[in-house]
């Protein structure tokens, strides 16, 4: 079975061979509708594929995606993909440039990024606080525990830069069995 992926390819001027053309922008898989009509699926040989003449499709093709890996970036980056258009082997591929973000640009892509976990970090400070609660079953211990834990949820973001370096949850108590927390989660990526 074949499991590359193909650009769709609409031919402008009625067929392949005048090189004007119109290509979808996500690649797919091969449809299914041109199964019944060989074993596309077996096809190796993309010159069945940059025009579907042989078919009576001759204004449409499918080009395959050559994949490449994409660098990778930093928080203040951003990917420009440049798609080539390879007529002649009917392959698409991609190149990519690194750019920078403007700093209005980081500042709100950063301060997105803060609001995610802000969420997070609030849902544990809810799901909290029952433990300082004067009637809870916990020692006196274990609520001051859980005090400072929550006083470090409130003050994560407490002298942290605009690239968020430094940045951790606080450690959850543990010593009450009675109370049963899910893990903090991760971050989400801020690239």
């Amino acid at each position: 079975m074949n499991n590359k992926k193909y650009y769709h390819v609409t031919f402008l001027s009625g067929a392949a061979e005048t090189g004007a053309y119109v290509v979808d922008s996500r690649p797919q898989f091969l449809p299914t509708i041109l199964g019944p009509v060989s074993s596309f699926n077996n096809i190796e040989d993309n010159s069945l594929l940059t025009g579907l003449s042989w078919i009576n499709m001759p204004n449409e093709g499918y080009w395959e995606e050559i994949p490449s890996t994409p660098p990778s970036v930093e928080y203040y980056e951003y990917l420009i993909a440049d798609s080539n258009f390879v007529f002649e082997s009917g392959c698409i591929t991609t190149t990519y440039e690194v750019g920078t973000l403007n700093d209005e640009d980081i500042i709100a892509k950063v301060s997105g990024w803060k609001d995610q976990i802000r969420v997070t970090r609030d849902k544990y400070l809810q799901l909290t606080d029952f433990t300082q609660l004067p009637d809870i079953p916990i020692t006196a211990e274990i609520k001051e525990e859980y005090k400072v834990f929550r006083e470090e949820l409130r003050e994560m973001f407490d002298g942290i830069g605009p690239s968020g370096t430094g940045l951790v949850w606080p450690d959850m108590p543990t010593g009450a069995t009675n109370i049963d927390l899910p893990p903090l989660p991760p971050f989400p990526s801020l690239t």
